[in-house]
């Protein structure tokens, strides 16, 4: 095999397939990159055993063949070549690559001990690629990554309606993503949080991509990339029913409406002097009256602080909500959201527990989204509502 490409295409291509190539790995030959040369394209492929890339580059090929050769030399080399063209040559010896008066050779492993994975079958879908990356990274941005409870770790599918429904949720809060318009994707099922990254690093600049998930795997074509791998558990049932969680929670109203800039200071400002945010952290407290200012104060005071930062919204409130709440889930969701202005939804469960809904202030056509965070439960006393509604009039 011997061919001619772009130093900065093969480079590139090399650093893609190394998205899902293994530095180490309990099968050596999974930490090489198979490269096959074909009429007037090389194709690399990379694989880590659950995730596998391919990607095309065009080549002047002189012979057809294929190679597997060590990942890291071989990006090393490509990525500090100064040459404008890089050329490998393969016999039976090994690989020479060379660029300009730069050269190495490298030792081949066996192509026919390269594991052929093939992706599943399936009807796939064509959706647009700005509102798949959108619904896609919202979704994991709330997804578990506790190894005990791993049939959370990942963004779940499913389709139904005329819909995909997209959900991520950690237990504690739930990011849920509705692609409008749109069919079949396979069927569905749990998408693990490894495979998302990769997938949304190549499909972040695509203008549409083809996407198809099911209980024997997943599949993404996006550009002159393919990608496939495996789905959590081979099966869609396995995640919890989250339109039956979130269904807890009834009577949603609306709170209030408030701006990007408004709320993600109003939370900065709550936070200074409260204790370090966790999964469990109730750090802030959010209280709304009816055409009062929406008001955010610390909660759970850190060592030396009398009290902590207390913040007035310029919005006003739409109705009665007091609750704890986590910083780190609140700004997720509106990190989460292309959009201005936001929507906060307060309502109460079966159970007696508070729940926080964030929305778009205006809903897409296409997509939409919504964060739900559960509140957690507290005495007035622990909350200081005394105290906010005492500012408040202060303020007044």
């Amino acid at each position: 095999m011997i061919f001619t490409a772009e130093a900065k295409e093969l480079a590139a291509a090399i650093a893609v397939a190394g998205r899902v190539v293994p530095q180490k790995s309990p099968w050596p030959i999974l930490t090489n990159v198979k490269i096959v040369s074909n009429d007037s394209k090389v194709t690399l492929i990379g694989s880590d055993g659950d995730t596998t890339l391919e990607i095309d580059i065009p080549a002047d090929v002189q012979t057809e063949g294929a190679a597997c050769i060590p990942f890291q030399p071989l990006a090393k080399f490509c990525s500090a070549a100064k040459s404008t063209q890089i050329t490998v040559a393969v016999d039976d010896l090994g690989a020479k690559i060379s660029a300009g008066r730069s050269r190495i050779g490298l030792s081949l492993d066996s192509v026919d001990a390269y594991p052929n994975y093939m992706p599943p079958d399936g009807e796939i879908a064509e959706i647009d690629g700005p509102t798949f990356v959108q619904a896609l990274r919202f979704s994991s941005a709330a997804a578990g990554d506790d190894e005990v409870r791993y049939h959370i770790a990942g963004s779940n599918f499913s389709e139904r309606d005329g819909e995909i429904h997209i959900w991520g949720t950690d237990g504690k809060s739930a990011h849920h993503a509705v692609i409008h318009e749109l069919d079949c994707i396979g069927g569905g099922a749990t998408l693990p949080n490894a495979a998302t990254q990769v997938i949304l690093s190549a499909a972040e600049k695509a203008d549409t991509v083809r996407f198809m998930i099911c209980d024997r795997g997943w599949q993404l074509s996006a550009g002159t990339m393919r990608l496939w791998g495996k789905v959590i558990d081979g099966s869609a049932n396995s995640y919890p029913d989250m339109d039956r969680v979130v269904g807890q929670f009834t009577g949603w109203e609306t709170l209030f409406t408030a701006t990007r800039d408004d709320l993600a200071s109003a939370i900065n400002v709550a936070m200074v002097g409260t204790e370090k945010d966790s999964d469990k952290a109730r750090n802030i407290v959010l209280y709304v009256a009816p055409d009062a200012p929406v008001v955010m104060r610390g909660f759970k005071f850190s060592s030396g602080v009398m009290q902590a930062g207390t913040s007035e919204l310029e919005a006003q409130g739409k109705a009665e909500f007091a609750a704890p709440i986590s910083a780190k889930y609140l700004s997720a969701a509106l990190g989460g959201m292309k959009c201005d202005d936001f929507a906060i939804m307060g309502s109460d469960s079966d159970r007696g527990i508070s729940g926080l809904q964030v929305r778009p202030a205006q809903e897409s056509v296409t997509l939409s989204l919504s964060a739900t965070v559960m509140a957690m439960r507290a005495t007035e006393e622990d909350m200081q509502i005394a105290a906010i509604r005492q500012s408040l009039g202060a303020a007044a």
